[in-house]
C-alpha cells in the first residue's frame, strides 16, 4: 500500500483564521524582521500579504534587504500567499523615500 497523499488547490482550501483581523504593518527605512512585528496564530498556516502606498524589499535568506539594490521587491498593489515558515524568515524595508504598508491576513487550510 502506498503513502497517503492529499492533492489540493491551496488557494481554494484556505479560509480566514477565526478571531484574527488584518494587520497593517508600516514598512520604513529600518530593516525589520516580520516575526518581530507580527505573530501568527497557532491555528494559521498561511498569510495573504499585499503592499499599499509604496514598494518594499524583502529577504528570506537571513541577509538584510537594501532599498534599490538587494532583496525581492513587492510593488505597491502586489500581493502573495506565504506559508508560516516563510513569514517567520521575512525581513522588510521600504524601497524608496516613502513608507509602504504590508497588509497581512492570516489563513488556515480547511
Amino acid at each position: 500500500m502506498g503513502p497517503n497523499v492529499r492533492v489540493v488547490n491551496l488557494s481554494g482550501e484556505l479560509r480566514p483564521t477565526p478571531g484574527r483581523t488584518m494587520q497593517n504593518i508600516e514598512v520604513n527605512d529600518t530593516v525589520q524582521s516580520l516575526a518581530d512585528l507580527f505573530t501568527m496564530s497557532a491555528k494559521s498556516t498561511h498569510a495573504i500579504v499585499s503592499v499599499d502606498t509604496a514598494d518594499i524589499r524583502f529577504t528570506v535568506d537571513g541577509e538584510d534587504p537594501v532599498a534599490d539594490t538587494y532583496g525581492h521587491m513587492l510593488a505597491a498593489g502586489q500581493g502573495d500567499v506565504w506559508d508560516r515558515t516563510f513569514v517567520g524568515k521575512v525581513k522588510v524595508t521600504r524601497d524608496g523615500g516613502t513608507n509602504g504598508y504590508l497588509r497581512i491576513s492570516e489563513m488556515a487550510i480547511g
